[in-house]
């Protein structure tokens, strides 16, 4: 019989929210007829605010150690998350460039 553990199972559910959440942001944000710099301001104010809330969520499921723990996981996770998320704005700048070129 396969068990999860506990520290498994909380780190493949927060990286199933962050990278769920980062797709369906992403979805959006392509969809949104929003311009560049004003894209780029609200994608980083997202990616604050994500970070804040796992930061929270973190806090709240665990204590003591395993808050420091979960708190430092989160921290390399949205690290990860940001990195990932100046790629996407990358890729959002080249499409851009990609549509008003065909204009």
């Amino acid at each position: 019989m396969n068990v999860f553990r506990s520290p498994d199972l909380f780190r493949a559910s927060l990286l199933g929210l962050v990278v769920g959440g980062s797709a369906g942001f992403l979805t959006g944000l392509l969809m949104a007829p929003d311009r560049g710099e004003r894209l780029r301001r609200r994608l980083a104010f997202r990616i604050d605010q994500a970070a804040a809330d796992v930061e929270q969520l973190v806090d709240r499921m665990l204590g003591g150690e395993h808050a420091r723990v979960a708190r430092d996981t989160g921290r390399a996770l949205v690290s990860d998350a940001e990195a990932e998320a100046a790629r996407i704005r990358g890729d959002i700048d080249r499409l851009l460039k990609e549509q008003r070129s065909k204009r």
